[in-house]
Order: structure tokens, then C-alpha cells, then sequence
């Protein structure tokens, strides 16, 4: 069985992230035989103010779409992962256009599901954070007790912007 995490866009880097080690963490306590990384945006930037200056021209969204379908024809199982936000206005109408797109995409595939961290999209270089033993949202005395406690598949459709 194959999933297929969705985030925002790539590293700036090529080297392992938190975020690839927390897919792959993930990917084992799903129990998926494998897994893939699709970003929403093909365009690496260091944070969240590069990406505003770029993210407003639209073309650099719809050029990701094809690597998109194909991801979700070859997926078994989505995760929604992107982020939570904190974009400005032209990035942010062109992320909505995006989340819409994929939204009805992964429907037109028969995908009906998609796990999320505590029913967000939350990114995977969050988690950790999100359901670290301080916050106490979770139970568990391990944070792969954690996570498998905040796993929540959610309604495909309610991920809509």
C-alpha cells in the first residue's frame, strides 16, 4: 500500500529534513508499505516571506498539477500536510485555487479520505511540536504514542479553502 503526503513546497536543501523523517515515521505507524512526497508548489523557498514575493504569480502553482494528478492516481492513501496558512494576497488566492483543485482532483481519482495531524493539514515539521508531551493534547509516554493518537481521516472535500 502507497501514501501520498501533500505539502506546501520543497526544501531549499537535498539533504534529509525533520520533515522526511517525520513521513517516514508516519508512513510506519500507518503501517504503508511505501510513500511519496508531492508539494503543491514545485518552487523551493526558505520561508514563508520568499514564498509571498513568488507564490502570487499563478503559473508557478499550475505548472505542479500534472505531478499532482499523477501522485494521486498512484496513491492508495492521502495525507493532507501543507501547512496551516500565513499567506498574503496574491499566494493566498492562488493556495486556495490549488487546494480546491486538488480537492476535487483526489475526488475525481475516488479518493474520499485523507489523514491529517489533529484533522489539520498541518506541516510535518510541526508535528513534533504539536503533540509534544508539554502541550498535553495527547496521550502517550512516546511521541510515536502521540501521533498515532492525533491521526484523524478526515472528509476529503472539507479540506476546501
Amino acid at each position: 500500500m502507497h501514501i501520498t503526503y501533500f505539502l506546501l513546497n520543497p526544501p531549499m536543501k537535498n539533504s534529509s529534513t525533520v520533515t522526511e523523517r517525520n513521513v517516514e515515521l508516519m508512513t510506519t505507524l500507518l503501517e504503508f508499505d511505501s510513500y511519496a512526497i508531492q508539494n503543491l508548489v514545485s518552487i523551493p523557498s526558505r520561508d514563508l516571506p520568499e514564498l509571498n514575493s513568488i507564490g502570487s504569480e499563478s503559473r508557478i502553482w499550475l505548472r505542479s498539477r500534472p505531478a499532482i494528478a499523477k501522485a494521486l492516481g498512484e496513491s492508495d492513501s492521502l495525507f493532507a500536510a501543507w501547512s496551516l496558512g500565513g499567506f498574503a494576497n496574491g499566494t493566498r488566492h492562488n493556495f486556495n485555487n490549488q487546494i480546491d483543485w486538488l480537492v476535487n482532483e483526489a475526488m475525481s481519482f475516488g479518493h474520499e479520505f485523507a489523514w491529517t495531524v489533529d484533522g489539520r493539514p498541518r506541516h510535518p515539521s510541526r508535528w513534533r511540536q504539536h503533540v509534544g508531551p508539554m502541550k498535553a493534547r495527547f496521550p502517550g509516554e512516546s511521541l510515536e504514542a502521540r501521533l498515532t493518537a492525533s491521526l484523524l481521516s478526515i472528509p476529503i472535500k472539507t479540506l476546501s479553502a
